[in-house]
């Protein structure tokens, strides 16, 4: 198996039609890679794992939703070395009261926030970390969602328990996407999915101690972090002042409680010093006269950019 993986021809397993299905030749490429002795998919859709394996005589334990198990509330095997975990993603397709059945408010496909969409996903990685064996290993199989312009990073959102030992991106074929003409040149379609394999440490101690890896999102205020950049300080400066041209002095009453500066004052550093030297030395800074400056237009902030 390498770290990049493309099957164009589907292969045998599962159903072709089922939305968001992937290609039996992963669990074959998987199998193949790692010999496990069983398998378990507590998200099967429509068969693509446990066909894969009846093929191959390799043990499986495969359920889903619309056969009626809960994956946070029904009781996970023990045993099984290898776990197939291809979650929704996120809401791009609900599966109940669509692909089968009606809506079911346990389906993590109907949750439209995406933080909580992540604690559900999160929690079902949990409960099949708890189950595994020493040296067991979960395979991950998510993609990045866009929705209005923004990316979501699904596969690096997720928390990772374990070990993590290889991610492998898989190519995308036949998407909705690959057949879109799209008018915004700068779009970049997403044809590829993330399978991320982790391990459970072989030690005694793994089946108490719980380790893993998260992305932890985060925000500040620039205007309090004394190690900005005096130029994004200068910046973050001139978005308060509307567009307008500004007195130098203005700008210097406007930066006066930012951490940077404070900081400069009581290391006896001439702070002013520093800003004048960014508005003579950036092309995005203009003089409108002497002691009055301006933002360029292209530059300014949206609310308040002119458009010719």
């Amino acid at each position: 198996m390498q770290s990049i993986v493309s099957y164009p021809d589907r292969g045998q397993g599962g159903n072709s039609k089922w939305r968001g299905n992937f290609a039996p030749q992963l669990i074959e490429d998987l199998i193949d890679q790692f010999h496990p002795k069983a398998i378990a998919d507590p998200m099967m859709g429509s068969g693509t794992t446990p066909d894969v394996c009846r093929r191959l005589n390799v043990k499986c334990w495969a359920t889903d939703l619309h056969q009626g198990f809960d994956i946070q509330k029904g009781e996970l095997p023990l045993g099984f070395d290898m776990w197939i975990y291809h979650p929704p993603y996120w809401d791009i397709i609900p599966y109940s009261g669509n692909m089968w059945g009606q809506s079911d408010p346990r389906d993590g496909s109907h949750i439209p926030d995406y933080e909580k969409f992540l604690d559900w996903a999160n929690e079902n990685l949990y409960r099949m970390y708890e189950a595994l064996p020493q040296g067991g290993l979960i395979a991950t199989l998510t993609a990045d969602v866009r929705k209005k312009g923004i990316l979501y990073p699904l596969p690096m959102d997720l928390t990772r328990f374990g070990e993590t030992i290889a991610t492998v991106i898989k190519v995308q074929h036949n998407t909705q996407s690959e057949r879109k003409q799209y008018a915004n040149a700068n779009f970049v379609a997403i044809q590829h999915e993330i399978l991320v394999i982790s391990r459970k440490p072989r030690s005694i101690a793994s089946y108490w101690r719980i380790t893993g890896t998260k992305t932890v999102a985060f925000e500040f205020d620039l205007r309090t972090f004394d190690k900005a950049a005096w130029p994004a300080l200068v910046l973050a400066a001139f978005s308060q002042m509307d567009g307008k041209p500004t007195l130098l002095s203005a700008l210097y009453d406007g930066m006066q409680n930012y951490a940077r500066v404070q900081l400069a004052e009581r290391d006896g550093i001439d702070w002013r010093a520093q800003v004048r030297r960014i508005l003579q030395s950036y092309a995005c800074f203009e003089q409108v006269e002497y002691g009055v400056w301006k933002l360029k237009s292209e530059q300014a902030p949206r609310q308040f950019a002119k458009t010719h």
